[in-house]
């Protein structure tokens, strides 16, 4: 079947002024927690004038697009000099075990030699993991990798994922694995660049078992506006179900400095 995504529009973008000094600018990978009914907790990564990222969130009903509370106050912030997410923290995914609810996030550290660093933790994931600063066209090599653990402490490393091709797409971020209903196959999509200066696109992969991984970017079912918050670049999706519709958050332009836009799947 193919994937057919009706944008929605931008939902949430921060205003320039009366930020808290921790969220200035951005609402980059945006994550429903749902409160009730069509009631979400957008939680994003937002960052200060030093571009270190820490988490917001918003609440935003979903059926008519309005803004509930636009929560000032970090929800986490970045970690002191020498921490493990010293220079910021990017969001990944929610889940509940036992009543107790977990947030998994990235935690970023700028090494002495100039590259970016990333760390994350917590029962199966699919994760980036860079092979090459330059694959011989100026663009890195970021793969997509994936691991299993019984307690989300002890892990098992499964390798890579989802294949990658060098020009096309070869630096992943921000994989969201949702199951089909009725063909108990799963649907992944993430964010993905090629070579040349190329910007982020959404792209997309199935499995039959959650281990073995077809990339076919050409069903992604979404891409760059004519004009507009996401013409330049669209990344960082997250895609969940609500009643009878799946849904996808993504960001435009700039990282997600133009906010986050939602998506519905029309697939019939």
């Amino acid at each position: 079947m193919s994937n057919q995504w009706q944008k929605l529009g931008l939902l949430y973008c921060p205003q320039a002024s009366g930020r808290h000094p921790k969220l200035k600018t951005h609402a980059a990978n945006p994550l429903p927690v749902q409160i009730q009914g069509d009631l979400y907790r957008i939680f994003y990564s937002a960052r200060d004038d030093e571009n270190r990222s820490s988490v917001a969130a918003v609440d935003i009903d979903i059926a008519t697009g309005l803004v509930v509370e636009d929560h000032y106050q970090p929800f986490f912030e970045h970690g002191p000099a020498g921490s493990f997410y010293a220079e910021g923290v990017s969001i990944g995914c929610c889940y509940e075990v036992d009543q107790q609810r977990y947030l998994l996030f990235m935690g970023w550290q700028n090494a002495t030699e100039g590259h970016w660093r990333g760390d994350i933790g917590r029962l199966r994931l699919w994760y980036g993991s860079t092979r090459s600063w330059d694959a011989g066209n100026g663009e890195m090599l970021h793969v997509i990798n994936g691991a299993e653990s019984s307690n989300g402490h002890d892990w098992s490393r499964q390798g890579l994922a989802v294949p990658f091709e060098l020009g096309t797409a070869q630096a992943f971020s921000k994989p969201s694995v949702v199951r089909d209903r009725r063909s108990g196959n799963y649907s992944m999509w993430f964010s993905c660049r090629g070579g040349g200066g190329d910007s982020y696109r959404i792209g997309y992969a199935t499995s039959e078992d959650a281990i073995d991984w077809r990339l076919d970017n050409a069903n992604a079912g979404i891409s760059v506006s004519a004009d507009g918050w996401d013409s330049a670049m669209i990344e960082y999706p997250h895609v969940f179900d609500h009643g009878a519709q799946r849904y996808m958050l993504y960001n435009g332009n700039d990282y997600g400095k133009s906010g986050f836009g939602l998506a519905v799947l029309n697939n019939g």
